[in-house]
């Protein structure tokens, strides 16, 4: 009876040393990522799984673990909950803080719809006229980046007052998003033949 009793407690000790193991291992994944952005639009599409979204997160460097984020999503029964939208994701969440922040919907966003064919000059009124950003700080930043020609005509949700180069940004990523969808071997082209071939 003895022995057995000894037995017991040692897997008991066993299992609370897996137990603290595994908390310390799960509350290290949930911290944010050392070298997280400072800030990041990230988009959530409707139908996106909470598989999905995580894997987004992680690629875009805002949490450690997609997996952590999906698990946690089904564990707290919100997989389901998660709404669409375009989030503002700041440097310091954690992966909870972001899971909280997407079950309760986007900030207060406001559409800006920038069409086709438009140069950077024109597509700076437009974000200027809708409260989004500077014009000049907008055209300042799409110079210093080399985007001109590269911002992808779409509907925006912006925040009022959001960074001319967040803004600048975010379009050009679309934009190379959609060439890479469209033309996968982008990349091996030369400035030239990219600029002919692909830029708007």
């Amino acid at each position: 009876m003895a022995r057995f009793i000894k037995i017991l407690i040692i897997l008991m000790l066993a299992a609370a040393a897996a137990l603290i193991s595994v908390v310390v291992v799960v509350a290290s994944m949930n911290k944010a990522p050392e070298n997280m952005p400072e800030e990041y639009m990230f988009r959530v599409s409707k139908g996106d799984t909470a598989y999905r979204i995580g894997d987004g997160l992680q690629e875009a460097g805002l949490i450690r673990s997609a997996r952590l984020f999906a698990y946690y999503a089904r564990f707290k029964g919100t997989a389901s909950q998660i709404k669409s939208g375009l989030y503002r994701l700041t440097a310091g969440m954690s992966t909870t803080d972001i899971h909280d922040k997407l079950i309760g919907g986007s900030e207060e966003l406001y559409t800006v719809t920038v069409p086709p064919g438009l140069t950077a000059a024109d597509t700076a009124v437009i974000l200027e006229e809708a409260g989004i950003t500077s014009a000049d700080e907008f055209l300042a930043a799409v110079a210093e980046m080399g985007l001109e020609g590269k911002l992808f005509p779409d509907t925006y949700r912006f925040p009022l007052d959001y960074p001319a180069d967040k803004a600048a940004g975010y379009m050009a990523e679309l934009f190379y998003q959609t060439v890479a969808e469209i033309y996968p071997a982008y990349e091996s082209l030369s400035d030239a033949d990219f600029a002919e071939t692909v830029v708007m």
